[in-house]
């Protein structure tokens, strides 16, 4: 087991390296005798003014650069002027800051007391996991323990600090309500400043109640805990902290004030749930695919091309009943499309043959359509409209992604429970303008906070929509006799009309990732209310290939041949008579000059992604009152 590493015996080793008994301080054979007249002092010693030069010289050798203790400096040249008060006791009295960062130090003993007038001490970046304040000198005054392993704040109950006025625990695994019994008045009566930046408190109204009863507090940093990316945010503290001058570093004016007045008043507000808007705009740089011909004869199959963002994004810890129904419903839908590949596979190839479609085809698709129509309720329950408010979960039936998806991209160790979620489908276009955008209410927020920090990862991909006629085992059965002979008319009469249509069965849609963009959302944690990112997912080079028309209409070889004699006796004609012509108009006009080829663009797409904020109390009433309206409806419906 390694040994701990002791806060005493760090400093012991920082105060020797002043060397306070070692030229140019103390006592030694270089010092003259102040006794001697000048004539009788060898070449050897130095005067006093000339050693402290040695110490505060920018150039010298002996120069201090330790920044351990703001008094080290001093020390050592009270050590050249008073060398004969220079002790143990001495030295320990006088230090009064004490700045141990970054030594490993695990154990705060029982020898810091022998600094009994140490006012400022600061330990960030170490290894401590306990604070036990018995062992601190009461006259400490600020105590920084910024990025260290504290889980726990039962240390501070045996012992008070009444003169602390601030204290660091940033960067430290706090965030339990167990914590927040230690924040109050009876443990720091005069505290001023406080730093829980970057910790796990989830509860913003439990947060407020805890520092509200600390009387002088004037500096609050707060920044990075799951907290802060509630709505009321810093409102609530706004308005339930008057006396408040900081908060995460900024000036909390007495506008800041009178905007959120009367919030912490307001009750039933969802203070512990995020509101995240995931808005697209516009997606640019993507192929012109093939043309659909508009008049002729048309080659079968008909393909269309459409393009949309998708993304994975947190679901709500209380849907998870609606998750795990729409996860058994995905497997009986996959177990469904594995029977319909088998069968697909006894008759050669389904797309080749829809002509004949067999029945054990039919009875199956019959119950994948029963599949679906079981999935309905689920998402059209008032916990899936919520899940998917103002957004469509993407319709792969292969890929069970779809549903439900836990896990972080990099192959992390954090798993959170996602969703993959779509935009609006466009046609393509040179600027494709989607002006779509969805909202996801999250409960949990510290698995938000690592959700933000990991970023977003989203995908540009083409939505493929195979068409085929619609096949004889597709139309009506057979009529009866009299329904013949009653309709017969009526059939001759709409018998053109009907050659003209004709009915298409569309396949089931196939999806191709053109690419993939991470978004940074980290500024969210660090307090902005908007990331708004143009992402550039690199050039998309087109996969199809161009090839020649085939012949339309009802024209024929023959046809073709004639009209191709035909042209060439008319050019044959203009060239002789403009032959004369030809060098006079070459030598007037210049030759027209290929521009070439247009710059490729990239496949870019505009997204913003925003946290909800109430800036005043009037919104956040708005705000309550519109949710509960929601959801009001929603459960009466």
């Amino acid at each position: 087991m390694k040994a701990a590493c002791v806060l005493s015996a760090v400093i012991e080793n920082q105060v020797r390296s002043l060397c306070l008994r070692d030229f140019p301080c103390g006592k030694g054979s270089w010092r003259t005798n102040d006794a001697l007249e000048a004539s009788d002092r060898g070449s050897d010693t130095e005067e006093r003014a000339s050693l402290i030069d040695l110490l505060t010289c920018s150039r010298s050798p002996w120069k201090y650069e330790g920044s351990w203790s703001l008094q080290a400096a001093a020390l050592r040249e009270l050590s050249v002027r008073k060398p004969d008060c220079l002790s143990d006791s001495f030295v320990y009295t006088f230090l009064r800051s004490l700045r141990v960062v970054g030594q490993k130090v695990s154990l705060i003993d029982e020898g810091l007391l022998r600094f009994c007038k140490l006012e400022e001490l600061v330990l960030s970046v170490n290894c401590i996991s306990e604070i036990p304040l018995k062992h601190f000198p009461m006259t400490l005054q600020v105590l920084e323990l910024y990025a260290n392993e504290i889980s726990s704040l039962r240390g501070v109950s045996d012992h008070h600090l009444p003169n602390l006025k601030h204290l660091g625990l940033g960067r430290n695994p706090l965030g339990s309500p167990e914590d927040l019994q230690y924040i109050s008045s009876s443990f720091w009566p005069h505290l001023v400043s406080l730093d829980l930046s970057w910790a796990g408190f989830e509860s913003l109204s439990a947060m407020l109640e805890a520092v509200a009863t600390l009387p002088c507090l004037r500096s609050l940093v707060l920044e990075g805990n799951p907290l802060t990316l509630s709505p009321a945010y810093p409102g609530l503290l706004h308005d339930g902290l008057p006396r408040l001058f900081y908060l995460d570093g900024t000036r909390v004016t007495p506008e800041d004030h009178q905007r959120s007045n009367g919030m912490a008043a307001l009750k039933g507000l969802l203070l512990d749930e995020a509101v995240v808007k995931v808005s697209f705009e516009t997606i640019r740089g993507v192929p012109q695919p093939p043309v659909l011909p508009t008049s002729g004869s048309v080659d079968f199959p008909l393909v269309s091309y459409s393009y949309l963002v998708t993304y994975q994004f947190l679901t709500d810890q209380n849907q998870g009943s609606v998750l795990a129904q729409l996860g058994s419903v995905s497997k009986d839908q996959g177990s469904v499309l594995a029977q319909l590949g088998s069968v697909s596979k006894d008759q050669g190839s389904v797309l080749a043959q829809l002509g004949s479609v067999s029945k054990d085809q039919g009875s199956v698709l019959a119950q994948l359509d029963s599949v679906s129509k079981d999935q309905e309720p689920a998402l059209n329950s008032p916990q899936g409209t919520a899940l998917h408010h103002g957004m469509a979960a993407t319709e792969t039936p292969i890929s069970q992604d779809a549903f439900l998806m836990t896990g972080s991209r990099d192959g992390s160790e954090d798993c959170w429970p996602v969703m993959k979620y779509s935009s609006t489908v466009s046609p393509w276009a040179e600027a494709m303008e989607l002006n779509h955008s969805g909202t996801h209410r999250i409960r949990d927020l510290s698995i938000l906070k690592s959700f933000l920090l990991q970023g977003l990862w989203i995908n540009v991909e083409e939505e493929k929509v195979t068409s085929w006629p619609a096949s004889s085992s597709e139309t009506p059965g057979n009529k009866s006799a009299v329904e013949k002979k009653g309709s017969a008319k009526e059939d001759k009469k709409k018998k053109k009309k009907k050659e003209s249509v004709l009915d298409l069965v569309q396949e089931a849609p196939v999806y191709r990732t053109l690419g993939s963009a991470h978004v940074d959302l980290q500024n969210l944690v660090l307090g902005q209310d908007s990331v708004s990112v143009l992402c550039d997912l690199g050039v998309v080079e087109a996969t199809w290939k161009t090839e020649p028309p085939q012949e339309q209409g009802k024209k024929g070889k023959e046809e073709k041949r004639k009209e191709e004699k035909k042209g060439k006796q008319g050019d044959a004609k203009a060239e002789h008579k403009g032959k004369g012509k030809a060098h006079k108009e070459s030598d007037g006009e210049p030759c027209a000059v290929d521009p070439g080829p247009s710059p490729v663009q990239p496949l870019t797409v505009d997204i913003s992604v925003t946290l909800e904020k109430w800036t005043s109390t009037m919104q956040a009433t708005r705000t309550h009152h519109d949710t509960t309206h929601t959801h009001t409806h929603t459960h009466t419906t």
